[in-house]
């Protein structure tokens, strides 16, 4: 090989280490580029072919060695629409190669990259900050799912979201086993009551089962507020709904004591003086007896039937008491003044018989006179099973034909599914709403769009509503060092990349940028490096052009 082989060689090595500085050079300008990724230098020795015995050291060659599998730090953003991949994966992206009449036309090759700082252009495209348009998935608003398998490129309008009656209440409640009292209720502004026994009937401002003013006393308490909604209608305007539920009454387990009401057999030739003392719940009352005549048994249940809690009946010459509500406890005792003789009747109290069974209410005319139903019957029974579970096939209801103050709406569902309406003990007598939504909107203008965590990009309306419109794929190769780079930091498939692979496991994190993968320091230490490898191989050529000028000189 000689001098003048040394000699080459040197020349090789001192363009690999430019090579080489090349490669940090532009690592080190490209440190606060997003989603780059640094190229490392590999050197390559050349040997020529030879008798093992006289093998020389060869030359050398510098190759490029990527890092595209590095992850570089991953940094917060303030734009929603930025995003960084977390893991393995690409952006699929294009770029347009012309733009006649001021729209993009574009290549339609694939290109990929981990540059995720995109941002709405004013034609509605995802743009990145080196001119790349975001291609991805698109999702259907109603069902949600991802249609198709080919991503194109995504384009946003700033069209209006058509508005959407409501057909369907999802409405959860717990019901309290014993509503609260009307002296509670009294104290609530606007509060009606339904004529408890006109329960199945749509009630109006007249006649039987009328909506009645606070302190009507003889409209039992039976019924509580379930709620109010806003709904909507054909063409989006809002209307509210108020519902509420009540309970029906619960048939109470009848007491009978028996007491000979006949003055000539146990009790003497009159009743005058006589007592009966009703306790109901713990307060007694004394009933005077005044009269000596057997009629003397309607005036006792007169007097019981005054006393709150009770009421009495006279069955054969037996009295019936039953209690008003479930839980009533009563006892009854009779003295005779002249023998002083006492007949107790006691009775344990009143337990309700039957499940407890309640009705729902809608308010479909706030207004109504006269005979106009104000609150109507949704037509169904609830029925609840001693545990508070509700037993009826009730899970899911549809009432029909539904106006609002005078606004009609579409047939809707409420759906409260397996176990969302329960009867358990509330200390306050209320209905527990858990869960009350419903799923019309009004038409609404598009505000703004996000990135999710589901690497979804979601649409914001003005109308509150938000919808998922498409889904970024990412995109993965087998020889991920072996793409192609590009400007602006892309990449191209090649031959020894392989076709990409849709499905990367890499998750995208919105309002999140991936820096560049490039370290300051290794760079300068590599920088180091690099000058005394070709500092020594100028020595190299400087030692042959001595080695030669000595050979010269022999001849002289």
């Amino acid at each position: 090989m000689g001098i003048f082989g040394a000699l080459t060689t040197a020349v090789g090595g001192l363009r690999a280490q430019s090579y080489a500085l090349e490669n940090v050079s532009g690592n080190i300008a490209n440190s606060q580029t997003t989603g780059f990724k640094r190229v490392d230098t590999s050197f390559s020795d050349l040997v020529p072919d030879s008798n093992p015995q006289q093998q020389y050291a060869g030359g050398v060659i510098a190759r490029s060695r990527g890092t595209n599998t590095v992850q570089g730090d991953i940094k917060s953003a303030t734009v929603d629409t930025f995003m960084a991949i977390n893991g393995d994966g690409y952006f699929v992206v294009q770029k347009p190669s012309s733009f006649p009449d001021g729209q993009p036309v574009f290549t339609g090759v694939d290109l990929f990259t981990r540059r995720g700082d995109f941002e709405l252009d004013k034609d509605g495209f995802l743009v990145n900050g080196t001119g790349y348009y975001l291609k991805a998935l698109q999702v259907d608003p109603t069902t949600g799912n991802v249609v198709g398998s080919v991503p194109e490129v995504l384009q946003f309008s700033n069209d209006f979201l058509p508005a959407e009656p409501t057909n369907l209440i999802e409405y959860r409640a717990n019901l309290a086993s014993f509503p609260r009292t009307a002296a509670t209720d009294e104290d609530v502004p606007g509060s009606e009551r339904l004529d408890i026994t006109a329960f199945s009937v749509n009630p109006t401002v007249a006649g039987t089962g009328t909506v009645v003013a606070n302190d009507v006393p003889q409209f039992l308490d039976m019924s509580i507020s379930g709620g109010a909604i806003t709904v909507f209608d054909q063409v989006g305007s809002p209307v509210n709904i108020q519902l509420r539920w009540t309970k029906l009454p619960d048939t109470a387990a009848q007491a009978t004591g028996t007491a000979d009401l006949n003055p000539a057999v146990d009790l003497g030739a009159s009743f005058a003086g006589d007592t009966v003392t009703v306790t109901v719940n713990g307060a007694p009352t004394v009933i005077t007896i005044d009269t000596g005549t057997t009629s003397d048994s309607s005036e006792l249940i007169a007097a019981i039937n005054a006393i709150s809690g009770v009421s009495a009946s006279l069955v054969g010459d037996n009295i019936q008491i039953t209690g008003d509500t479930p839980g009533t406890t009563f006892s009854i005792a009779y003295s005779d003044s002249g023998i002083g003789t006492a007949l107790g009747l006691t009775g344990s109290g009143f337990a309700p018989t039957g499940n407890p069974t309640w009705e729902l209410f809608y308010l479909e005319d706030a207004s109504a006179v006269g005979t106009n139903v104000a609150w109507r019957n949704a037509g169904v029974q609830y029925v609840f099973d001693a545990s508070g579970q509700m037993t009826s096939a009730t899970q899911v209801v549809t009432i029909t034909g539904v106006s609002i103050n005078g606004v009609p709406l579409s047939d809707i569902a409420i759906n409260h599914g397996s176990s969302g309406v329960t009867q358990f003990a509330d200390i306050n007598g209320n209905a527990q709403v858990n869960l009350l939504r419903q799923n019309g909107f009004p038409a609404g203008e598009l505000q703004s769009i996000a990135v999710n965590e589901k690497g979804r990009i979601v649409a914001a309306y003005s109308n509150g509503r938000t919808l998922d419109i498409a889904e970024i794929p990412l995109a993965s190769f087998n020889g991920d060092n072996s793409l192609k780079r590009i400007d602006g930091g892309a990449f191209e498939a090649t031959s020894e990349s392989g076709p990409a692979l849709y499905g990367a496991p890499g998750k995208i994190l919105g309002k999140s940028l991936e820096g560049s993968n490039t370290d300051i320091a290794d760079e300068f230490t590599k920088l180091i490096v690099t000058q005394q490898a070709y500092a020594a191989n100028t020595r190299i050529v400087t030692t042959a052009d001595q080695m030669l000028s000595e050979t010269l000189n022999m001849i002289r």
